[in-house]
């Protein structure tokens, strides 16, 4: 930030005023990072989809925090997609701390490396991950493919599941570094159509 504030400078002449004004109206123009913090869409009173690459525990615990902070009265339902057998099986607690922040927790498929031999790896099964956000008091689903989330996802928020009493509907967070990020544009479609 120090950086981009004396670039600016240098580009103003030196003029620390003027240097402000243009470094605030890039400011305003900034329309964020893809994949942090994404807004892919909202339906009013249902839901808005937000797009996330959080994949490792630390990650999810902020964006969660943000997400808490954006959308205080909300519930949160998190879309996970676990990126690698390995690295589920590496962060199988920290997994579990980080998802029990949301109200809900759907689980998709791990999203495999090339070569990645499950067995091998001693891989946490997806559904040991459901079972142990239940133990901690999130209700938490696993869903067997990417459409299996949509369809489900879609049903549940056009017959009102999930509102949780605010009428401004849920937030729906999909995180991950796969193809998860797929799921958001396609269920915001699928409710608006």
């Amino acid at each position: 930030a120090v950086a981009a504030a004396a670039l600016a400078e240098e580009l103003s002449g030196g003029d620390p005023e003027r240097a402000a004004a243009r470094a605030a109206a890039a400011l305003c123009t900034f329309e964020g990072v893809g994949r942090r913090f994404e807004v892919i869409g909202e339906v009013p009173g249902v839901c808005t989809i937000v797009d996330d690459y959080a994949h490792h525990p630390t990650e999810i615990v902020a964006t969660l925090q943000g997400a808490r902070q954006r959308y205080v009265s909300r519930p949160l339902w998190v879309v996970f997609q676990p990126h690698t057998h390995a690295r589920l099986a590496a962060f199988r607690d920290g997994f579990v701390s980080a998802l029990a922040a949301a109200d809900r927790t759907v689980v998709a498929p791990v999203f495999e490396a090339r070569g990645e031999d499950p067995e091998a790896l001693g891989a946490v099964p997806p559904r040991e991950l459901t079972n142990l956000l239940a133990d901690a008091g999130t209700p938490a689903v696993e869903m067997s493919s990417l459409d299996e989330v949509v369809d489900r996802l879609t049903f549940e928020l056009s017959s009102g599941v999930g509102a949780g009493g605010s009428n401004e509907g849920v937030v729906i967070l999909t995180l991950g570094a796969g193809d998860i990020t797929s799921v958001g544009r396609r269920l915001l479609g699928r409710l608006q159509g």
